[in-house]
């Protein structure tokens, strides 16, 4: 209540509400905000204000696991570096994501470090040939998560790599 309101004055309220997860999709949810006083209004008509707002199905995050290689081609016996990157392109944010990058066959573990200041909750882990990464972030995040896994590459391996790589 407002005890005294001055002529062209006014004032905003901010009202938040959730709507249920378990609404169903297309329902329209309405308010109305009347306003009254105990003063003579000369256009009574404009006190009352409907909005409604169509409920949609909840966004969905949009997850992908762009990678790449350096160099390319390598050299038997030399090393090989993937980066790893996990993007969201959104609209929603991801939860409880899960990196798992199996260590390409006929290779050994060279290491695994998270590249700068990615937001991931724990740091990636190397063990039994496979990369393991928890990141989370919001579709917007920057800098984005990203890993960089270095392999070996074995004297006189003569096969192409190939990369596997599941979110």
């Amino acid at each position: 209540m407002i005890a005294t309101f001055a002529a062209g004055a006014s004032a905003s309220f901010t009202l938040v509400v959730n709507a249920n997860a378990t609404t169903q999709n297309g329902t329209t949810i309405m308010t109305t905000a009347p306003i009254a006083s105990t003063t003579t209004d000369s256009d009574p008509a404009n006190n009352t204000a409907t909005e409604t707002t169509t409920v949609s199905e909840a966004a969905d995050p949009d997850l992908s696991v762009p990678l790449s290689d350096s160099p390319d081609p390598v050299s038997a016996g030399a090393n090989i570096t993937y980066t790893i990157r996990v993007d969201n392109a959104g609209p929603a944010t991801a939860a409880h994501v899960v990196l798992d990058d199996p260590l390409p066959a006929r290779t050994t573990f060279g290491s695994l470090r998270a590249a700068a200041a990615g937001p991931a909750r724990r740091r990636p882990r190397a063990a039994w040939g496979r990369c393991h990464a928890e990141p989370h972030h919001s579709p917007m995040a920057r800098p984005r998560p990203s890993l960089l896994w270095c392999v070996s590459i074995p004297p006189r391996w003569r096969a192409p790599l190939s990369r596997t790589r599941r979110l």
